[in-house]
């Protein structure tokens, strides 16, 4: 067992460095009937919490961010993650939880963080990730999972509504990399200083019969290509330690005009923040 209460606290004072940094105004509210302690996997729950929280803390740049959490009579958490952001366009709300979309068509990185959470939120047998938002307005992120033993009754249905809002589950897909098949040798490699990242996406991709390789930084990454010229795609974490995904992509297109990596692979750049400049 867990506590849900700390889970939830410490999960907001991930973000609490940047949110200042951006002065925006964090918020917790709690359910006083919440129970103290849930049955679950509390490193999936709080990692789906924080990427939701970070995806919120992306794409606001003044206001608040809150998180929310109440208890169900199915013996579920529903936790909602509200924020002032810049909201959702109607045409890219079917799209955000897909593997490297982009709410803005100017923005930097991918959405691997809510791809992720939809994942992670599956596994602990919960439904898809609901999302209500309004352009310019702000958008709020919603999602249950179960955290006590009597997980028979069925989830009794909300009749909250923001008006003019986008209001529709969201089903995510698996990763799917068109015109690639199984292949004995590695053709994927996955770059991202986060071990728990990196288990992600290995695990999604080798349930589609890919196999990959991993490094934790661009020096790293650059190495594996010289290794393995037959890699064919990176998924390149932007923010990293040595040396960033930006350098790294440079040096990697560098190293090929040079004639010294043969083959030039197709990058794909990650990121988790994004300042407003950016």
């Amino acid at each position: 067992s867990f506590n849900v209460k700390k889970l939830l606290e410490d999960s907001m004072k991930m973000i609490e460095i940047q949110a200042n940094k951006k002065n925006l105004q964090l918020r917790l509210r709690i359910d006083p009937s919440l129970p103290e302690n849930g049955v679950s996997d509390p490193s999936r729950i709080q990692q789906i919490i924080v990427n939701l929280l970070t995806n919120s803390l992306r794409f606001t740049h003044k206001g608040y961010i809150e998180l929310s959490a109440t208890y169900s009579q199915s013996a579920k958490l529903k936790v909602a993650v509200r924020d002032t952001g810049i909201g959702i366009p109607p045409e890219k709300a079917p799209k955000i939880f897909k593997l490297f979309s982009s709410i803005q068509s100017d923005s930097s990185g991918c959405g691997l963080g809510l791809h992720i959470s939809s994942l992670l939120l599956k596994a602990l047998k919960g439904k898809d990730i609901e999302v209500k938002s309004k352009l310019g307005r702000g958008s709020k992120f919603t999602f249950a999972v179960p955290i006590g033993e009597n997980q028979s009754s069925p989830e009794p249905s909300s009749s909250e509504t923001i008006p003019n809002e986008i209001s529709k589950n969201i089903e995510v897909k698996n990763l799917q990399i068109p015109s690639v098949h199984t292949y004995k040798q590695p053709q994927i490699l996955v770059v991202d200083d986060n071990e728990f990242n990196r288990i992600i996406m290995r695990s999604n991709l080798e349930s589609q019969g890919l196999m990959s390789l991993e490094a934790v930084h661009g020096g790293d990454a650059i190495q594996i290509l010289f290794q393995h010229p037959n890699i064919k795609v990176v998924l390149m974490d932007c923010d990293m330690p040595v040396m960033d995904g930006w350098e790294a992509s440079k040096e990697i297109h560098k190293l090929h005009s040079q004639g010294r990596l043969n083959n030039l692979p197709v990058i794909i750049a990650c990121s988790a923040f994004s300042e407003q400049k950016d």
